[in-house]
C-alpha cells in the first residue's frame, strides 16, 4: 500500500490531438525563466511558463513538484485554446526537495503472514515520457482556462517488484542505488514499460 508518491517533472508539453496541429497558438508567452519549483501544484496559475508551440501544442517549462498519491496530479489552471488533448510528454528530472531525486515512494509491505514492513523507493529516474490526461482528456471550444490532471499509475509502476526477496533494514525496507538497488533496476524498468516513451 502506498501512503505517499512525489515526482518531480519539467519540460511538460501537451500535445494537441485534433488533427488541427498548427491552426490555433497559445497567447501567452513565456521568458523561460519560470518554474514552479517549491511551490505546491495546486498554486499554479494560467500565468506559470506557459506558451503555445508551433505544432499547436502547449509548453510547460516547470519544473513542477507533484504529490501523486491519489495517482494523478494536476499541474495548475492553463490557458488553453480551441482543440483536443490527450496526451503529455515531460521529462523527469531531479529536486532538491526529493533529496536530489526524481520520484520518492512511501508505503507498506505486507508479507505472506499480514506483518507490514514500511518500504521508501528513491529513483534519480530521469527520462522522457508520455502519460495519458485524466479521463479521455480536454477538449475546448474556445480560448479557455482549465485544470489539467496527469495520471500516474503508481501501483502499475510498482507490479512485478519482488518485495519478498527485499533486504530489510532497521525494520525497513530501503530501495535506492545502494540498498536493493536489483529492485530500483526493476522499478525503473517498470517506468519504460507502463510510460510510454516520449519522441
Amino acid at each position: 500500500s502506498i501512503t505517499s508518491a512525489s515526482v518531480n517533472i519539467a519540460n511538460i508539453q501537451i500535445e494537441e490531438n485534433s488533427g488541427n496541429d498548427g491552426e490555433n497558438v497559445g497567447d501567452n508567452s513565456n521568458d523561460g525563466n519560470d518554474t514552479n519549483e517549491g511551490t505546491d501544484s495546486n498554486e499554479s496559475t494560467e500565468n506559470d511558463s506557459i506558451n503555445g508551440s508551433d505544432s499547436g501544442d502547449i509548453l510547460l517549462a516547470g519544473p513542477y513538484v507533484l504529490d501523486v498519491t491519489g495517482g494523478s496530479a494536476s499541474i495548475g489552471q492553463i490557458n488553453v485554446y480551441p482543440g483536443t488533448f490527450k496526451k503529455v510528454d515531460f521529462e523527469f528530472q531531479t529536486s532538491s526537495q526529493l533529496n536530489d531525486k526524481s520520484i520518492v515512494i512511501s508505503g507498506y509491505y505486507t508479507t505472506a503472514d499480514g506483518t507490514q514492513i514500511p518500504f521508501t523507493l528513491e529513483s534519480a529516474y530521469a527520462q522522457q515520457v508520455q502519460l495519458p490526461l485524466a479521463g479521455s482528456g480536454v477538449t475546448v471550444s474556445t480560448d479557455s482556462t482549465v485544470n489539467i490532471n496527469i495520471v500516474f499509475d503508481i501501483n502499475a509502476w510498482l507490479s512485478n517488484i519482488d518485495f519478498a526477496s527485499a533486504a530489510v533494514t532497521n525494520g525497513e525496507i530501503i530501495i535506492d542505488t545502494v540498498n536493493n538497488s536489483v529492485l530500483l533496476s526493476a522499478f525503473e524498468a517498470n517506468l519504460n514499460t507502463y510510460a510510454e516513451q516520449g519522441d
